[in-house]
This record gives C-alpha cells, structure tokens and sequence, in this order.
C-alpha cells in the first residue's frame, strides 16, 4: 500500500528477481539470515535441556506442595530460557546456566511463590560471603532480603525480581564469576522453595536468625502420611550436583523432622 520496501509483496519481488533498490534486497537477506539462526540456536537449546539432569526440587506454601525439576546446562546459547518452557522440555521450573567464563544465570517459572524466590536470593547471598571470608554469625540474614543484595554482592549478583532472574552476569560481560560451585548453588534451589527446608540449610551453614525472623518464616502445612513416612528413603548426606549422580535428601529431612515431630506429639 505504501510502497515500503518492508511489505510483503516487495519482498517476495526481491527475493525471486532483481527488481527493486540493492539495499532492500540486502536488508530482507540478512533479517532472514538472522531468522534462521536464532531458529537453530533455539533448537540447540532445546536439545541441551532435554539431555540435561533433572534435580527434584519440592516447593511448598501454606496449602499446597508440588514436584518441579531443576537443570544445570553449561553453554553460551542465550535461548537456554526459552527453550526450556518447550512442552518436549519437561516440567523445568528452574534453570541454571552456566557459560565458558563462569558467570550464572538463574531463571525461575513465574508460577513460584515470590517468597521462595527471595530465599533462594538471600542463600545465594550468604554462600558468596563465606566464599569472601565472612563469619557465618556476621552474616545479616535478616538484610539480605534487599532487591538490591549485600553491598558485598552487588558487583557480581543481580536480582531482576520481576523477571524471575538472578545473574551473575552470564550475558552482561564484564562480571567477576562468582565462587559459588554449581553443587552448592543446587544444594540451595532444593532448599529454599520449602519452608520445611530452609531452616535446615541455615544450621548447616551457621547462619543466625534472629527470633522475630524465625516467627516470620512461613510453616509448612502439608504433612506426610503415616504410610510415607515408613517407605521415606534411608538419609543421605549427599549434596545435589550438576551431573546427576548425588542423591536428593531433602524428602529424607523433611520425613524425619515430622517423624521426630510425631513422636514428641505422641
């Protein structure tokens, strides 16, 4: 209609013939290169995050628990997100990412709770203070909380709340890699999308918690029945990891704990 070298016709003509100005012909080239390659990036991705082992990760609120899976993928493929919402991907509620320099990226379904994603913000946090030389009584737990992060944090962690991200860089270049191993960071997903979990993961790592922060801490409502708790698998003390191979011991924990709970109870 207005002659625009961007209408559809205009393009087809280009495309088969020679007609038209040499610029529009180039430009239709190169947004149809630029199609097809962020297609094949998108297909590669897909095909990481099938392949890719899927940690049990168990997220609970005060009326409901439900099973999502984690996924480690090391690669500089900035279609990794995407991907992973694929129906072929599987229940993918988190991915981590990790590139050729080290730097994470942190991607969490919008369905999840706020409060776990903030959990997960604060252990995240805590584990680069102790990486720096932080004692775990000086770590202000209660602080973290803070979109903004730890003024000791803030040149290498980024929490985009609105978009369910936290970044270590991975795509923004020129961000020191963080410290934190890919076992640890798992170890902290599966803890902190529970709040049967989270206090268990404090103590393991000396985190103090004042008494007005244990009286806000939600509590968990959904118990076990008397039938899982006898089949609950023997504990284990292995951490996750991105290869698949160490156990998941945070249904183990949380079987005890209502196991110990019913017998004071009883």
């Amino acid at each position: 209609k207005n002659n625009s070298i961007l209408e559809l016709a205009a393009i087809s003509d280009y495309l088969i013939c020679e007609e038209g100005p040499k610029e529009g012909k180039k430009i239709v080239q190169n947004l149809l290169r630029g199609l097809y390659q962020d297609e094949m990036l998108y297909w590669e991705a897909l095909d990481l995050v099938k392949v890719a082992p899927k940690h049990v990760v168990k997220i609970g609120t005060r009326a409901t628990e439900e099973t999502i899976s984690a996924v480690f993928v090391q690669t500089d493929n900035p279609l990794i997100p995407h991907a992973s919402r694929h129906n072929d991907a599987g229940k993918i509620g988190i991915v981590v990412v990790q590139n050729a320099t080290g730097n994470l990226a942190i991607y969490v379904d919008q369905k999840i709770p706020d409060i776990n994603l903030v959990a997960l913000w604060r252990m995240i946090q805590t584990l680069e203070l102790l990486k720096q030389g932080w004692s775990p009584r000086n770590i202000p737990w209660e602080k973290l909380k803070a979109v903004e992060g730890h003024e000791s944090v803030q040149d290498k962690w980024k929490f985009v709340f609105k978009k369910r991200k936290i970044m270590n860089g991975f795509s923004q270049g020129d961000v020191p890699k963080t410290a934190i191993s890919p076992e640890d960071l798992l170890n902290a997903i599966q803890h902190s999308f529970h709040p049967a979990f989270i206090p268990k993961w404090q103590r393991e790592h000396g985190v103090t918690v004042t008494r007005k922060e244990r009286v806000n801490q939600p509590s968990p409502e959904v118990k076990p029945t008397v039938r899982a708790q006898a089949s609950a698998p023997a504990p284990t003390a292995s951490p996750a990891s991105p290869n698949g191979t160490a156990g998941n011991d945070i249904a183990t924990a949380f079987a005890e704990a209502e196991a110990k709970k019913a017998g004071t109870t009883a």
